[in-house]
């Protein structure tokens, strides 16, 4: 699978526009939370984006473009994957994996059919396509003081090399992005077990993604030792 040229840049936040397949949705409190976040931190990671004609457009970050435009931004980082076609915009979009929202599940199976529909590609492939994309986005980010007291560009690029390799492990550490299907007779059942160990647990990771995952390793581990 051939991967996608990057070009990193800031542009007007008026050249951007959403894509009109966006699972994503973000509750008030929680896109509040990501205004003021972005208002005192900034935006460290650009928004990933397809070229159409004069435009961009979103695949990944839309939430971060809106809160620029909110705390009235004249421009914005984007990383540019040029003149991409849709389909491979929306497999590439579909794991986007910074999610301060919710997937409308149904919206998200849907485009999950679809991209398997036009694509032969599994979606841990996919998943492989989301981790370059970070990688060369946190490397697009690197702060130039790493490079302090190298002497020459072999020194640079071993550094980076030692960095990128770091960046690579603390990703694969942290956790892996997983998916399931369960039957619709089931759906409800998951969802309040998920809830219910959340709660009884008191897991509180900041992400309900992470907190699912959490609440399914504490049930996994209840029944090993069953």
């Amino acid at each position: 699978m051939a991967k996608n040229t990057i070009t990193f840049r800031r542009v007007s936040v008026n050249s951007l526009r959403p894509n009109t397949w966006n699972t994503n949705s973000m509750s008030p409190p929680d896109f509040d939370k990501l205004v003021r976040s972005i208002e005192e931190v900034g935006s460290f990671k650009p928004v990933v984006v397809r070229r159409l004609g004069d435009e961009f457009e979103i695949i990944g970050g839309e939430h971060r473009w809106k809160a620029a435009m909110v705390l009235g931004w004249d421009e914005i980082d984007i990383a540019d994957l040029g003149e991409i076609s849709e389909a491979e915009a929306k497999r590439i979009g579909v794991l986007d994996n910074e999610r301060y929202g919710e997937d409308d599940e149904l919206a998200l199976a849907r485009l999950i059919e679809e991209i398997d529909a036009v694509f032969d590609v599994s979606m841990s492939e996919i998943a492989l396509i989301s981790s370059d994309l970070d990688i060369a986005i946190s490397s697009a980010a690197l702060d130039d003081s790493i490079f302090d007291g190298l002497d020459d560009d072999s020194e640079r690029e071993e550094e980076i090399e030692r960095t990128m390799e770091k960046l690579d492990q603390e990703s694969v550490a942290s956790g892996q992005m997983m998916r399931f299907k369960v039957p619709n007779e089931y759906a409800g059942a998951v969802r309040d077990a998920i809830s219910a160990v959340v709660k009884s647990q008191g897991i509180k990771t900041g992400n309900d993604m992470e907190d699912a995952g959490e609440a399914l390793a504490y049930i996994i581990e209840q029944w090993r030792a069953s």
